[in-house]
């Protein structure tokens, strides 16, 4: 099967988006504890990091389920 050049374009886009979009709401998230203030800088780049992991994950999913739906077409 040979994918064709959009479909190689929308998978690279696909990952960038749900990496940057889960690591830009997992800093969002850490910036601001309820009860004591602002996080720490460690905290932050912790939850940016492990949001990016989720996100790359997530986007993996997708991947496969579009290869997975494309060969039972």
């Amino acid at each position: 099967m040979v994918k064709s050049l959009t479909e190689v374009v929308a998978m690279y886009l696909r990952l960038a988006f749900w990496s940057g979009t889960m690591a830009y709401i997992s800093f969002l998230f850490a910036r601001f504890d309820i009860g004591t203030g602002p996080s720490s800088p460690g905290v932050v780049l912790t939850a940016t990091f492990f949001g990016a992991i989720a996100g790359l994950a997530l986007a993996g999913m997708f991947a496969n389920r579009v290869k997975r739906k494309a060969m039972l077409r």
